[in-house]
């Protein structure tokens, strides 16, 4: 009876420290959300080239897919250290004008709340290489051509503070030279969209350049969104046609263009595109583009980035 009244005594005397110990307790934050309160918040902007005109096209839906795969891939590779977020006021549309364009750099750059920009279309990444100076990182994963666009470069990488970009290394004069080899031509014309013809006119000059040292007479032919703006202008004795990035033309349009082609019987080569093969484009510079593969390499850069290395000093 004593050892009962002893064992009760001790516990009315525990009682008060088991219930400030719990209270304690369940003051104290979970583990994840405290550790998310210590994750330093990262917002993220983002600049496109223009939105689609109608249908949107093979080259819109592509960066709508490999921008929602970016922004999945850097989530995951960064959660446990950073409060990365994507606002949608911070994704501005340059409406397919270069001025536009860059207003809307100036602005990401010039946003307090943005601490990195992500240039998706070949029109901002070459306002972005234009750039002797990027007071912020900007990661580019659409750069068409590396000389044409005057982009930076130092071995493996930009080499320019706070710029990375993505581009595919394919020689121009090698596959016009190889198209000569197998179909044989003295001129080429090259169909590009008139934007691109206009705000770079670096790339189609190059573009002529590399077709008259590879043995063959460039001939521009530009277009907007109508495939017969480019039938029409190709004349009767059209030897063979180059079909450089067309951003705005819809699947619909590009097929209309590369049957009329096809139906004249004029060997096609393709800047862009495993599904211009597929319609019937004699050959293409590059393959098939592993959306996966390359969101992924852009969230590595993104992440390096925030860690602390110079995206000017990332592989591209």
């Amino acid at each position: 009876m004593k050892g009962s009244l002893r064992g009760a005594t001790l516990f009315r005397g525990l009682a008060p420290v088991a219930c400030l110990v719990f209270v304690v307790l369940l003051c104290l934050p979970p583990a994840a959300a405290q550790a998310a309160a210590e994750r330093p918040p990262v917002g993220i902007g983002i600049i496109i080239d223009g939105d689609a005109e109608g249908e949107p096209s093979q080259m819109i839906r592509a960066r709508e897919l490999l921008l929602q795969g970016v922004k999945q891939e850097i989530l995951a590779l960064t959660r446990q250290e950073f409060d990365v977020s994507f606002p949608p006021e911070k994704q501005l549309s340059g409406e397919w004008e270069i001025e536009s364009i860059r207003r809307a750099l100036d602005a990401l750059l010039e946003d307090p709340e943005v601490d990195l920009v992500l240039a998706f279309g070949p029109l901002s990444t070459s306002v972005a290489c234009g750039r002797p100076v990027l007071p912020k990182p900007v990661i580019a994963p659409f750069l068409i051509d590396l000389e044409a666009q005057q982009a930076p470069f130092d071995g493996q990488a930009s080499g320019r503070h706070n710029l990375n970009y993505s581009t595919i290394p394919v020689s121009l004069k090698q596959q016009i030279e190889r198209v000569r080899e197998l179909v044989g031509f003295e001129t080429v014309h090259c169909v590009v969209d008139r934007l691109i013809g206009e705000i770079e006119p670096e790339i189609r000059a190059r573009t002529l350049r590399l077709t008259r040292e590879a043995g063959a007479l460039g001939v521009p032919v530009p277009l907007s969104t109508r495939a017969a703006e480019a039938l029409d202008a190709l004349p009767d004795d059209t030897e063979a046609v180059f079909i450089l990035p067309l951003p705005r033309l819809s699947p619909r349009e590009l097929q209309r263009l590369m049957r009329g082609i096809n139906e004249r019987k004029i060997p096609s080569l393709s800047w862009f595109g495993i599904d211009l093969l597929r319609d019937g484009a004699l050959m293409a510079l590059s393959g098939e583009t592993s959306l996966p593969r390359l969101a992924r390499r852009v969230a590595l850069n993104v992440q390096r980035t925030l860690l602390g290395e110079d995206p000017g000093a990332s592989s591209i």
